[in-house]
């Protein structure tokens, strides 16, 4: 079953190694239908970026704090 356009959302992620002392990971995340790009350095901060918008289509976060717990660091 596909979704209406309306309520998917779709992402690029890109993800590398660190060369700075201490960091490990760094990369963004885009939000490919409103062009909203977020840099992080923790990867914690992906589910922190997609949990609104699953919010806005009235679905619960619970598997994004599943996923932010798996990807803290």
């Amino acid at each position: 079953m596909e979704a209406d356009e309306s309520q998917a959302h779709s992402f690029v992620i890109r993800i590398e190694a660190s060369a700075a002392p201490g960091q490990t990971w760094q990369g963004y995340i885009s939000h490919v239908p409103e062009g909203e790009r977020r840099y992080f350095r923790r990867l914690g901060e992906i589910p922190v970026f997609i949990a609104p918008y699953l919010r806005q289509m009235g679905q619960g976060v619970g598997w994004c704090t599943w996923l932010w717990r798996w990807f803290r660091c």
